[in-house]
């Protein structure tokens, strides 16, 4: 019988690959072996019926090699010869990312943030107010920008590294990670001196403010934009 040619690997992720090859005329199966590249011992994988075999149980980040022969019998006892070598490197598992930050939070946003992985194709985040349901995205950046959310509320989140598109090959979550919106419950309290003189300008207000986040900012109705009016 005819040794088979046009060999190739597809499907191959952290422990499984797909080993190809074209069919011989008249052949009862196909016998293919395979190991580890710079072993001496070959695992066989017998009386295959069809073009290609899939196989379990690999370790990742390991270059194989695997060859298959031909059989015109059901016990074997007439093969060809094998084939030439075919080498694939199993997937090596997606890291997890690290330097998680929160920025930019307001009222109803903020920004996740964390340090890129190498090779990464994305990351999956997902994101909670107390017992409710986790929310899922999908991001292709090393950041994402949460909107909708409630002010005033405490968040937790976490992202996963994709190393392909399919999601077959992640990393796990990171640790869950915190924060609080930004509230709006300003105080204001003022205190006025008046013009000593109808018609003076010896008069002034005196504005205090309290509560919210961040800064402020003033908008008079004579268009001042200070906080105190003199």
């Amino acid at each position: 019988p005819s040794t088979p040619t046009g060999l190739s690997t597809t499907a191959i992720q952290l422990d499984r690959a797909t080993m190809n090859w074209a069919s011989v005329s008249n052949t009862h199966h196909y016998d293919v072996r395979l190991r580890e590249q710079g072993s001496t011992s070959w695992t066989l994988l017998l009386n295959n019926i069809t073009t290609s075999k899939t196989k379990l149980g690999l370790t990742s980040s390991t270059i194989y090699e695997w060859q298959v022969r031909s059989a015109c019998s059901s016990d074997s006892s007439s093969v060809s010869a094998w084939s030439s070598s075919e080498l694939f490197t199993t997937l090596t598992p997606c890291t997890v990312p690290v330097n998680t930050t929160t920025t930019s939070i307001s009222l109803t946003t903020a920004t996740l943030g964390w340090d890129a992985i190498a090779g990464a194709w994305g990351y999956r985040v997902r994101y909670k107010q107390g017992s409710s349901p986790w929310t899922f995205d999908t991001t292709n950046t090393n950041s994402y920008t949460v909107t909708g959310l409630t002010s005033g509320t405490q968040y937790r989140w976490q992202v996963k590294g994709l190393c392909d598109s399919a999601g077959t090959n992640t990393s796990t979550w990171t640790s869950q990670q915190y924060f609080t919106t930004a509230t709006c419950n300003i105080s204001l309290s003022s205190s006025t001196t008046n013009v000593l003189c109808n018609g003076g300008s010896t008069g002034a207000i005196d504005l205090s403010v309290s509560g919210g986040s961040g800064s402020y900012t003033y908008s008079w109705s004579n268009g001042s934009t200070t906080e105190d009016l003199t």
